[in-house]
């Protein structure tokens, strides 16, 4: 079973791989992309290599980090809308003539 370290490390990183998309330039993106998807794979190999841990035991322990980091990326993509949805009525309010003389 995966500890919660591998837990943490797996979700951590998988965050970074999440956050890096925002980067403006192309190239750096997709480098701090790759590097943070990679750093998971290859603890994951290395604890499998070592005799630590089965394939199941990777596979099961990537499950709930995976999540856990869909669930922030999703709650953070619906936080920048309603920002939006925001600026959007802020504006219309601005047009809407005012009751005042």
């Amino acid at each position: 079973m995966a500890r919660g370290s591998g837990v943490v490390e797996r979700a951590l990183y998988s965050s970074f791989a999440f956050m890096a998309t925002t980067i403006e330039r192309g190239w750096l993106r997709r480098t701090m992309v790759g590097v943070c998807s990679a750093i998971p794979v290859l603890v994951a190999y290395a604890r499998m290599y070592r005799g630590m841990h089965h394939l199941s035991d990777v596979v099961v322990g990537a499950i709930n980090p995976l999540a856990c980091a869909a669930l922030a990326a999703a709650c953070l993509v619906h936080r920048r809308g309603d920002a939006g949805e925001a600026s959007r009525l802020a504006s219309a309010a601005a047009r809407v003539p005012s009751a005042r003389p």
